[in-house]
């Protein structure tokens, strides 16, 4: 009943921040341009309640600090359990979601998916949890 401890390591690797502060900038540069900056109401503070600014953007250490701070995935991650024979030794899954090693866990989430869908995560999520609850049933 204990919730896992999810550590999804943003911004470990240098490269990683140092392509997000250049989008930083890029989306800066391009906010400030003419043709949008005619239409833009003024600063948007970011999650963290910072808002960006010119000295932030100059700065070495601070596009970095905004990053961390005001960073939030919203995205569907999908892949990360993968599924395979017994020969991968990569996919930690059998293919009806069973977790190998592991008696009586199943992984049923957007994670067993190798790709990100075309459609709504939420409801392909929901279809492989249907058809997972149908082999439980099936076992019991």
């Amino acid at each position: 009943m204990e919730q896992p401890d999810i550590q999804l390591n943003y911004f470990e690797h240098a490269e990683d921040m140092r392509r997000m502060i250049d989008g930083l900038r890029l989306g800066w540069q391009l906010m400030h341009s003419p043709h949008i900056a005619s239409g833009w109401q003024g600063p948007t503070p970011g999650m963290a309640g910072q808002t960006l600014d010119q000295a932030t953007i100059d700065s070495d250490a601070a596009p970095a600090d905004f990053i961390r701070r005001n960073y939030n995935s919203i995205g569907h991650p999908v892949g990360t359990a993968k599924m395979g024979p017994d020969s991968d030794q990569e996919a930690v899954l059998d293919q009806y979601c069973r977790v190998r090693g592991v008696e009586g866990l199943r992984v049923v989430d957007a994670s067993v998916m190798p790709n990100i869908v075309r459609a709504n995560t939420n409801l392909t999520c929901i279809m492989i949890a249907e058809r997972v609850a149908g082999w439980l049933r099936a076992e019991v």
